[in-house]
């Protein structure tokens, strides 16, 4: 009976190992960006290192924390996507899958004769994603995460600012992020419209601080491209079909 219970057990902890299990983290925007129309939009998940040039402007609004039992990166950043979409029930435009470290998990024991066992750590992948929301307009400054302006559109040029200046904030709001949290401008861009006109603030080296007005500008359009997580997950599974197909004979 003892036997009996302790073998129970064991199969009750691996079967609870074996379970996904999920965290989230609530950004400012959460509230606006959820309250948003929803898009029709498919909700493709990118891969970190795969994040096209042309990507509309966007918000971040969840950040979800997955801890997996196994499967590759891509199963894993899907099995996000569901998590987010069918269980939190949210319709995300796009999000942006990026893998964790693993974590010890435990180990077994296996007797293999002479008084001797041998142990096997285990370990579970870990991974999260980022939830978007395309943003109703478009400044039209493409800068990085310190402010340095890399790139404007004609409309935004008008304003003063040039390549090589430092965006501090657009309508009175900071665009870099402090201690892992998004720019304050990243809540605030869902609020502004097509035509509205904002204050934009910037440094210009060898001259200081500097301010000027644009107009928001028609948003881009999600690209088209071929190299997200959930067309890779058909075209393995089509791979994977067509291999056993193969070997059966069929």
């Amino acid at each position: 009976m003892k036997k009996f219970m302790r073998a129970a057990l064991l199969l009750l902890l691996a079967l609870l190992g074996a379970c996904n299990s999920f965290s989230k983290h609530r950004f400012a925007s959460f509230d606006k960006a959820t309250a948003l129309p929803q898009t029709h939009i498919a909700c493709p998940v990118i891969g970190h290192q795969e994040i096209p040039d042309e990507l509309p402007s966007s918000s971040v609004y969840l950040r979800v924390n997955g801890d997996f039992a196994g499967g590759t990166a891509t199963a894993q950043a899907l099995g996000l996507k569901k998590h987010v979409t069918e269980e939190l029930g949210l319709r995300p435009d796009f999000m942006i899958y990026a893998p964790g470290a693993s974590v010890y998990a435990g180990s077994t024991s296996q007797y293999v004769g002479l008084g001797m066992s041998m142990s096997t750590p285990h370990y579970r992948p870990q991974g999260s994603a980022w939830c978007f929301r395309i943003a109703p307009a478009q400044a039209g400054i493409s800068f990085e995460d310190n402010g340095f302006v890399n790139g404007l559109s004609d409309d935004a040029r008008k304003s003063g600012i040039l390549e090589g200046d430092t965006l501090v904030s657009l309508d009175g709001k900071s665009v870099k992020a402090r201690n892992q949290a998004p720019a304050a401008w990243n809540t605030q861009k869902l609020f502004v419209a097509i035509g509205q006109e904002v204050e934009v603030i910037w440094i210009r080296p060898g001259t200081g601080r500097m301010s000027g007005r644009l107009v928001m500008q028609e948003n881009k359009t999600m690209p088209e491209y071929g190299t997200s997580l959930d067309q890779r997950e058909v075209a393995e599974r089509n791979r994977r079909s067509s291999t056993q197909r193969t070997r059966s004979g069929w």
